[in-house]
């Protein structure tokens, strides 16, 4: 029992040391990811349809 106290104290000392984003800080971050995970599906999405031509056109 005394081991799962000294963790859950752990834990909540822990957790006040933690610095939580402010809400301006996480509308910017997700703005962020979202650019990236739209710029590279769209490179993926680039460099498939170019190698799917090409293997077309290889196969003729």
């Amino acid at each position: 029992m005394e081991r799962s106290q000294n963790f859950a104290r752990g834990v909540a000392s822990e957790m006040k040391k933690v610095h939580w984003p402010t809400r301006q800080e996480v509308i910017t971050y997700t703005g962020v990811v979202l650019t990236a995970v739209v710029f590279v599906s769209a490179l993926i999405f680039v460099v498939d349809e170019a190698l799917s031509l090409a293997l077309k056109q290889l196969i003729r």
